[in-house]
């Protein structure tokens, strides 16, 4: 189960809720029922979606200094009502996500750069005719570099970077699937992989989460989550090298983790009186992070800041920390997180 799918299982609220855990300050978005933020950028400016009551999905712009938001969607889609999703944002303000052409088969959807005046549409060429044809655009950065996934029938869900008119794969052999996330300007991408479950009363598939530095594959596995549990999803990545993501534990609730220079920090919202649920989404160079959090019914986007600001100088730098693992290329090459 991908992010977008996961936040669309629970009932959104529009409350709004202050806390305060972990270092950080959590502020939900006071907006219109049904809202779902994903991406952040250094402006304070997110991307994510509006599922209103009259049914279909809308993409969202919302500035989180204001409370102003716009919805929009692709007019390429052909259904009604639209079904247009936000995922990913970048500092220059284009969002880029996904939107349904057809729901009925093949079922077909595609993705979207949006620069707030028109749309860049996407499909990756490599995805194969029949059932189910999606091509989903998560992150992009500020070199209008984009990552997403693919659905290859035959092969699941294979990652992919779009750039200049050019898709590549991001694939591990060892995982029958993969998702990039988000992208840094580095060119630093972080994803989900899924791994056949094994453990004893573990799910069909357990995930890793990954970093891929010029193709090396480096797994995170946040050690909090459980053996029997879907595992460990990585969802965005900062150009301070911050990863942020969510892990699942026993009992099938989510957390949300920071990673950092080989260490986890767990951060999950504590504002609800019954807190079911944390997924991280994106984190901005400030530190500031977009993420959603759940009672288990009802869910509540929210965007959770630094106590301390982060200084420049202190940037993680990945060539020289990740200087030292062996790899070969996107196919082959995995190593395991410290």
């Amino acid at each position: 189960m991908n992010l977008r799918d996961f936040l669309a299982a629970i009932v959104l609220s529009s409350t709004s809720l202050v806390a305060q855990a972990d270092g950080y300050n959590f502020t939900t978005v006071s907006t219109p029922s049904g809202f779902t933020l994903i991406g952040i950028n250094n402006n304070g400016e997110s991307a994510g979606t509006f599922n209103p009551s009259s049914g279909g999905a809308l993409g969202v712009f919302y500035n989180t200094a204001n409370n102003f938001y716009l919805t929009f969607s692709n007019p390429n889609t052909t259904i009604s009502p639209s079904d247009t999703f936000g995922n990913g944002i970048n500092n220059s303000g284009q969002i880029v996500g996904s939107y349904f052409i057809d729901l009925s088969a093949p079922y077909i959807e595609n993705s979207y750069i949006y620069n707030g005046s028109g749309f860049t549409n996407l499909s990756d060429p490599n995805i194969t005719t029949g059932s189910q044809q999606y091509t989903i655009a998560n992150g992009i950065n500020d070199n209008a570099t984009v990552v997403g996934a693919y659905n290859s029938q035959s092969n699941g869900w294979i990652g992919f970077e779009y750039s200049n008119g050019v898709y590549t794969d991001i694939i591990d052999s060892n995982a029958y699937q993969t998702s990039a996330n988000a992208i840094n300007n580095s060119g630093a991408i972080v994803g989900s992989l899924a791994f056949s479950g094994t453990a004893v009363g573990s799910p069909s598939y357990v995930n890793s989460g990954f970093i891929d530095i010029g193709g090396v594959f480096t797994l995170l596995n946040d050690p909090n989550a459980a053996s029997n549990s879907y595992g460990t999803v990585a969802t965005g990545i900062n150009n301070l090298g911050e990863v942020v993501g969510y892990y699942y534990d026993a009992t099938g609730i989510t957390h949300g983790f920071l990673y950092n220079a080989g260490v986890y920090t767990t951060i999950d919202f504590t504002g609800l009186s019954i807190n079911k649920s944390t997924t991280l989404s994106s984190i901005n160079d400030l530190g500031q992070i977009a993420g959603n959090t759940s009672d288990g019914t009802v869910l509540h986007s929210f965007i959770a800041s630094p106590a301390t600001v982060p200084v420049p100088t202190t940037v993680w730098l990945f060539g020289s920390a990740l200087a030292g693992f062996i790899g070969f290329n996107r196919r082959k090459s995995v190593q395991q997180a410290i």
